[in-house]
């Protein structure tokens, strides 16, 4: 198929005609090929199987919450020298009866002499102090108190 000569277009066949000729119409259509409806129901359903299984699910575990009870506090929960306030202190005593406590720290700036207060609770068993001051130091010293517990800086 020779690509249409856009030269010629309508003065050409306008002489044509006036000359006695045949009248040539030009017209350009694009040709696309047309695709099956059952390759297309194809296409689709792979597409839609391929999304909603995703990669390997296995790869990444679900969450799974830690057994017992976790407590958590905000900045709001901690004095300025990164220490726990009272109202802190008496929530976790109030978790004395539990056999398993958790403790999540939510964007605080806990310090070492903070962890070392949670070393009255003998129940605490996990804690999350990210993005806190907290150094390797003040974890051994809690776990001298609490040697079952993890904590995760």
């Amino acid at each position: 198929m020779n690509p249409p000569e856009f030269s010629r277009g309508r003065r050409a066949s306008a002489a044509r005609a006036a000359a006695g000729g045949p009248q040539v119409q030009h017209t350009m259509s694009l040709q696309i090929p047309r695709i099956s409806s059952i390759a297309a129901k194809l296409v689709v359903t792979v597409g839609i199987t391929v999304a909603l299984a995703g990669c390997d699910k296995d790869a990444t575990p679900a969450y799974k919450e830690p057994p017992g009870v976790t407590v958590t506090f905000g900045g709001s929960d901690l004095n300025p020298d990164g220490t726990l306030n009272a109202a802190a202190l008496d929530a976790l005593r109030g978790h004395s009866g539990d056999p398993v406590v958790n403790v999540l720290f939510l964007r605080t700036r806990l310090t070492d002499a903070g962890l070392a207060q949670l070393g009255q609770f003998h129940n605490i068993r996990r804690v999350n102090a990210s993005s806190s001051r907290v150094t390797d130091r003040g974890i051994e010293a809690l776990k001298k108190e609490i040697p079952e517990v993890a904590v995760t800086k």
